[in-house]
C-alpha cells in the first residue's frame, strides 16, 4: 500500500512540474514604452496585429548584438497573433501588449530558429544553431475587434493552475493517509445455527 502511495505522489509531483512549466524555455520582455491600462487596446491569439519590429542575432555568451538580420522597413508586419509560420518567442512577446506599447522581446534559441515545429531540419538559411534573439516591437494596430485588458499575459492563470494541482495532491494525499490509518472494523463473529 505504501509503494502505490509513493508512486502516486511522485506521478502527480511529476504533473505539478510539467503545469509549473518548469522545464519550458522562456522569453524575457522589456517594455520600453508603456500605454496606461485603461486606453489598452490588447493584442489576443487570433486577431489580427500589425507591428514594427527589428530582429537581432545575440552572443549566447555574453547577450551583446551581434548583427541585425530582420527588420520590416516602412512596411508593418501583419498576421494574426498566434499563427504558427511566426517565431514562437516573437508570438509570445507580442501576446498582451497594447497598442502603441513598445517591448525588448529576448528569445531563446529554442522558441526561434532552433524551433523544430517551424524548422524541421534546422536552422534558415545556414544560421548557426543555439543563437538567441532579441526584437524591438511596436504594436501598431490590433484588427478584430478591441480588446481591452485582461489577465491575458499575467500570471494569475499559472497561479491558479498550480494552487489547483497542489489541492488535488493534498487531497489524494489525505485519502492516502485516512486509508492507511483507518483501523479496519472487527469482524463479526457468525453464530452457528443448530439444526
Amino acid at each position: 500500500m505504501a509503494m502505490r502511495g509513493l508512486m502516486l505522489l511522485s506521478a502527480l509531483a511529476m504533473l505539478v512540474m510539467l503545469v509549473s512549466g518548469a522545464e519550458k524555455p522562456r522569453i524575457k520582455v522589456k517594455t520600453t514604452v508603456a500605454v496606461d491600462e485603461e486606453d489598452c487596446i490588447r493584442a489576443v491569439d487570433g486577431k489580427q496585429v500589425s507591428i514594427a519590429h527589428t530582429g537581432f542575432f545575440m552572443n549566447p555568451i555574453d547577450g551583446s548584438v551581434l548583427d541585425q538580420f530582420d527588420s520590416n522597413g516602412d512596411e508593418p508586419l501583419t498576421y494574426t497573433l498566434g499563427d504558427s509560420f511566426i517565431l514562437k518567442g516573437l508570438n509570445m512577446g507580442v501576446r498582451g501588449m497594447c497598442v502603441g506599447e513598445k517591448r525588448q522581446i529576448f528569445i531563446p534559441p529554442a522558441l526561434a530558429f532552433d524551433d523544430k515545429s517551424l524548422f524541421r531540419d534546422g536552422p534558415p538559411n545556414g544560421l548557426p544553431a543555439g543563437i538567441p534573439v532579441m526584437y524591438n516591437v511596436e504594436l501598431l494596430a490590433v484588427k478584430g475587434g478591441e480588446t481591452k485588458a485582461t489577465f491575458q499575459g499575467s500570471i494569475v492563470p499559472g497561479i491558479l493552475a498550480v494552487l489547483i494541482v497542489t489541492a488535488i495532491i493534498a487531497f489524494v494525499v489525505h485519502r492516502i493517509w485516512v486509508a492507511q490509518n483507518t483501523p479496519l472494523p472487527p469482524k463479526k463473529k457468525e453464530k452457528k445455527k443448530k439444526f
